[in-house]
């Protein structure tokens, strides 16, 4: 929508609400008198110009709102990414589809709630600070299911919450797969500074709890999935795939037997080798759709087009496979055959002895070698602080499963077990104090106006 259609319409929507103020007897406080600041908040120039974007991430398991402060949109992408905000609720938008109400209740307290996205967003910056909410595997399995229109009655009430807070709304709806893999990609090379220039661009892994994203600028812009995306008047042609159910969680819970558990959890047979055979099995497609595939459909034997790995690319690996990498004490340059050898380690440790305390000296123990774990070509990087959380009870209980399905994936995928192209991050160039994600992508895309 045009930027002064938009101006015009919240106009009309505040001036609409003022009027039923005054016909109620009422007077907001707002209107009589300045806002206060919050004693803790001082952003300087950064509220004159009003450089903030709020992304809402409705999960399949807990809605988080993010407010952004992305600053300096001279060159048409942000110069720098600040995290000022993140709440969440555990409650995922696909299970209030039928309750509007229940639903904007969610976003109220992860907007207005302690340390809601707004505490970060001065007053008087709300018409310029543009506002989403993308549902992402939950709601897409929800569409499979009871069709596309399912969650409109949900999605418009969130909308008019979020116009009654005179937020600029760009959007409000399902995010598609391959939409989400573009915007991990967008992250990764946002990070890298790649966006816009001449340097080249990198490709991107996620792996989140029900999804795992690929994308990439392909050799072959005729291939399917493959679209221009626009950055800083650079075009970027990106092939990208999602795979709604090889996510962690949800592959571990539909294909894991009791070899991928240790002894003495789940009746567990900790046995690495047959743990990963039935995947190898699983992701090896019996036909292809077109020409070329290498990774067999979720849930069929199908292969998944693809148009062939770039040549000559460093692949970023974020989300939960950065994770696995430092459950299992590995270097972030680590090979997918180190994966394989740590997995073996792991899986054949008794689950008492990987569960007792301290953890992750436990599994450093039956992994890798956490002398190796610094091991980098980006001193950068390498100086930053890295040292990872400890493990919680459920990533323990499926490190034994990950570290076989991660590498039986990516080799399907069309990587060696030594190739030396993936490196395994958290957090990517110069935002090291910012997770790369696919939301963090979506908040440059949406301040860049990208297309």
């Amino acid at each position: 929508m045009p930027l002064r259609r938009r101006r015009r319409r919240r106009a009309l929507t505040r001036a609409l609400a003022l009027s039923a103020i005054a016909l109620a007897g009422c007077k907001d406080k707002r209107e009589s008198a300045p806002p206060d600041e919050p004693a803790a908040r001082d952003y300087g120039a950064l509220e004159e110009r009003c450089e903030y974007v709020i992304l809402i991430d409705g999960g399949s398991v807990e809605t988080r709102a993010y407010t952004y402060a992305l600053e300096g949109r001279e060159t048409g992408v942000p110069e720098s990414a600040r995290l000022l905000a993140s709440k969440s609720t555990a409650t995922g938008l696909s299970t209030l589809t039928t309750r509007p109400k229940a639903a904007v209740a969610v976003l109220e307290e992860i907007m207005e709630g302690e340390g809601g996205a707004l505490a970060a967003v001065p007053d008087g910056c709300h018409e310029q600070t543009p506002v989403a909410v993308m549902a992402t595997a939950g709601m897409r399995r929800v569409a499979a299911d009871e069709g596309e229109t399912a969650g409109k009655a949900m999605y418009d009430a969130l909308k008019v919450y979020l116009e009654g807070k005179f937020l600029d709304v760009r959007r409000v709806g399902t995010l598609s797969g391959d939409e989400q893999a573009l915007f991990s990609w967008i992250s990764v090379n946002y990070g890298l500074g790649s966006l816009t220039g001449d340097a080249p661009t990198s490709a991107a892994l996620e792996l989140g709890d029900s999804t795992l994203q690929v994308a990439y600028v392909s050799d072959k812009p005729e291939a399917s999935d493959t679209e221009p995306v626009l950055f800083g008047g650079r075009e970027h042609m990106v092939f990208r795939k999602s795979f709604l159910g090889y996510g962690g969680r949800d592959a571990r819970e539909a294909h894991a037997t009791k070899a991928c558990f240790p002894k003495g959890l789940r009746d567990g047979a900790g046995n690495y080798a047959a743990c990963r055979k039935p995947l190898d099995k699983l992701l090896t497609p019996e036909s292809c759709e077109r020409v070329t595939c290498a990774v067999a459909k979720p849930g069929s034997t199908e292969g998944a087009y693809s148009p062939g790995l770039p040549e000559e690319r460093t692949f970023y690996a974020i989300g939960g496979f950065a994770r696995a990498r430092e459950l299992l004490s590995l270097a972030e340059d680590a090979t997918l055959a180190d994966f394989a050898k740590a997995g073996q380690g792991l899986c054949g440790t008794p689950w008492k002895q990987l569960s007792a305390p301290p953890a992750a000296s436990a599994v450093a123990a039956a992994g890798g070698d956490a002398g190796e774990a610094v091991t980098t070509d980006d001193a950068a990087a390498a100086e930053a602080p890295t040292s990872p959380p400890p493990p919680t009870p459920e990533e323990l209980e499926r490190a034994c499963f990950e570290s076989a399905w991660i590498p039986a994936f990516l080799e399907r995928l069309g990587f060696t077990p030594d190739a030396k192209s993936i490196r395994w991050r958290a957090r990517v160039g110069d935002t090291t104090e910012l997770d790369a994600s696919w939301v963090l992508g979506a908040a440059v895309c949406i301040a860049s106006e990208c297309r």
